[in-house]
């Protein structure tokens, strides 16, 4: 039996963007298609795929629900496959901007280099990405943990093929961007501290990386959902 998982993040209401779209758009595609998709990968039979629902600042883009359609589209297990290029051709033909790429697993944690980093930290300091990227304290520690991140991956055997400062800079272009991890926190949710911040830290002391900075990040953005949660 084919079967597909979806995943949605949280979007920023002033983004212009209608995350319904796109999800929509990709169950009935997929549901037409009958392949499957998988987050990581589990076994050799399923996709691996990153897709990027972007919910930046509408004046960024000429048409935002465009980008709002970007796909990554991969083997668990590496190289592109025939089957790769025929799913990429149905949601192309459906309107997604997709890419197949050879390496999913660096693609992943190229954005992970990301979030593991802005997602606590804008939680902890309950600022906007342009917020941390004006204070020049938080932005350092932002930019070390994007280092350990980094260090992490690459231990992994998927290096980052972005210049790690170069990674750290694209945030500027953002703008008034709350992080999904920020609106769950804002909305009373759990926040997604297991994937983003915790799994790095458990590959990295598997592997002999010390993430002091990112393990730092996740207890205090846990403490403060904590004591949001606290019943006074």
């Amino acid at each position: 039996m084919d079967r597909i998982a979806l995943a949605n993040h949280a979007f920023d209401k002033h983004s212009g963007i209608d995350p319904s779209h796109s999800i929509m758009r990709l169950f009935h595609v997929a549901q037409d298609a009958r392949f499957r998709l998988g987050g990581l990968g589990v076994d050799r039979d399923h996709f691996a795929a990153r897709v990027t629902l972007e919910n930046r600042d509408h004046r960024l883009r000429s048409d935002p629900q465009r980008s709002a359609d970007k796909f990554v589209l991969g083997e668990a297990l590496g190289a592109r496959r025939e089957r790769t290029e025929r799913v990429a051709a149905v949601l192309r033909e459906s309107g997604f901007d997709v890419t197949v790429t050879d390496d999913i697993r660096g693609e992943i944690w190229t954005k992970l280099i990301g979030n593991a980093a802005f997602n606590p930290l804008s939680v902890i300091a309950r600022a906007r990405v342009d917020e941390i990227m004006d204070d020049a304290g938080l932005g350092r520690i932002a930019l070390r943990t994007m280092h350990e991140v980094a260090a992490v991956a690459a231990a992994s055997g998927a290096p980052s093929g972005m210049d790690i400062e170069k990674r750290y800079a694209i945030n500027a272009e953002l703008g008034a961007f709350r992080t999904s991890m920020l609106q769950d926190y804002e909305a009373g949710r759990t926040l997604e501290l297991g994937g983003l911040v915790d799994a790095v830290v458990e590959i990295g002391a598997k592997l002999g990386v010390e993430t002091p900075m990112t393990e730092a990040l996740g207890a205090f953005a846990r403490r403060a959902a904590a004591v949001r949660d606290r019943v006074t």
